[in-house]
């Protein structure tokens, strides 16, 4: 069989009018689902009942629930009782580190009990090592 015969279509193919652009004449409005999943609610929203989100999966979206205000304590507070632990056990460590979170604190406006303590602990632990250590 010749290669035209096995090309030539058996219906004929009526050409296809040249379409307007739709989103030109007619605006697309935003989902609702996206809009609502990315909005944030207020406490007077989160009272009353709404009905569940539809992500575009079809899948029902987590609620968003406010989150409560977060007490902001200071940062070095963590480092401070690190330094009173390594205090006790490796004495110069320990003063060094609770040094290092007091004036952490100290810079950040906050007082830190448990690096001073730390520092306290320490030198005095160096320095009964340090004597035990030259009587030995």
């Amino acid at each position: 069989m010749p290669p035209e015969q096995l090309i030539k279509p058996t219906v004929p193919i009526k050409p296809v009018p040249p379409q307007e652009n739709k989103q030109t004449t007619t605006p697309q409005k935003p989902l609702p689902f996206v809009a609502t999943a990315l909005t944030p609610q207020t406490t007077s929203q989160s009272a009353a009942p709404q009905a569940p989100v539809i992500t575009p999966a079809g899948v029902p979206a987590a609620p968003i629930v406010p989150q409560p205000m977060v007490d902001i304590s200071d940062p070095a507070k963590t480092l401070g009782t690190v330094g009173l632990v390594l205090a006790i056990f490796i004495p110069p460590a320990g003063a060094a580190v609770s040094g290092f979170a007091f004036a952490k604190s100290n810079k950040l406006g906050y007082s830190n009990y448990r690096a001073l303590a730390g520092i306290v602990v320490g030198v005095f632990m160096s320095i009964v090592a340090l004597m035990f250590f030259s009587i030995v």
